[in-house]
């Protein structure tokens, strides 16, 4: 993962500049060791589904702080197209929207959170797990050609 100095936005692997800034990015290893930290414990097992979805990962941060907090296993993880998307284990998807009510206040209008992840329809890449645009003829990340139902 790499991260800005600046405005520490993560980004994939390959990119080498923020597109905020303009700064040349650095690994989050380097981060972590400036400021001594160490390695997070590895994450329980289990299959990550997203809980909330954002445009720029920095939205996620209070949601993300609140969860480590209560001791709720989570992730992040970048999606070509959708931003990044904040993930929960299933088993812990009530408590972990329970604990965000006061982050996400359209859980109390009884809708949908903002960009929530709706699992059942997205369809993903069987290449590379990136979320697909309906009908698309290809993976908008890795360029795996799909078929297209109906076609």
């Amino acid at each position: 993962m790499r991260v800005c100095p600046e405005c520490d936005c993560e980004y994939v692997a390959r990119a080498e500049r923020c597109s905020d800034c303009g700064v040349a990015l650095i690994d989050r290893s380097e981060v972590d060791a400036e400021a001594g930290g160490s390695a997070p414990p590895p994450l329980p097992a289990g299959d990550y589904r997203a809980l909330v979805r954002r445009e720029v990962a920095r939205e996620l941060d209070p949601l993300a702080a609140a969860l480590g907090g209560a001791g709720v296993p989570f992730k992040v993880e970048v999606r070509a197209g959708f931003g990044f998307e904040l993930c929960v284990r299933d088993d812990e998807r009530a408590g972990a929207l329970a604990l965000l009510r006061e982050f996400l206040p359209e859980l109390d209008s009884g809708e949908p959170p903002a960009d929530a992840a709706t699992e059942a329809a997205d369809e993903r890449c069987p290449a590379c797990d990136t979320v697909l645009p309906a009908q698309a003829p290809e993976c908008p990340e890795c360029g795996l050609g799909l078929a297209v139902e109906g076609a």
